[in-house]
């Protein structure tokens, strides 16, 4: 027999995730000077219904980078969350794989670094000075 998936706890666990990813980003934008707008995001999924999320607005000196929670239900990950850069709209993604964040490209190649402060900065930059 199959078991039973707890949908409550993904939930709990998911939000807990998103959380502490997004403090840990405010943290390092603003050791960098970086200015970070703070807001709540709606998401509606399958099985987990309607909860919220924070997302972040960066301003960098060389622009400006969103990040935004795309959701917990994602293909071939356990979440995914999308940092783009304004006005170029050149997007990067975090995808949740087993208990690590790892770095993708649009078209879901790999990154070459390790999610922490140092790639984020570097992704920020060069994200943010796309034009």
């Amino acid at each position: 027999m199959p078991k039973k998936i707890d949908w409550n706890k993904k939930l709990e666990d998911w939000r807990e995730l998103v959380e502490s990813l997004m403090a840990d980003i405010t943290k390092w934008a603003q050791q960098q000077g970086w200015q970070v707008h703070r807001d709540e995001k709606f998401i509606t999924e399958e099985n987990l219904g309607e909860y919220s999320v924070p997302d972040l607005v960066i301003r960098l000196p060389e622009g400006r980078i969103s990040v935004d929670v795309a959701g917990r239900n994602t293909i071939g990950a356990d979440g995914r969350v999308d940092i783009s850069a304004f006005p170029s709209l050149n997007r990067m993604l975090l995808v949740r794989v087993g208990d690590k964040w790892k770095i993708k490209t649009d078209s879901h190649v790999s990154w070459p670094r390790e999610w922490g402060k140092k790639a984020f900065i570097e992704l920020a930059r060069l994200l943010a000075s796309s034009r």
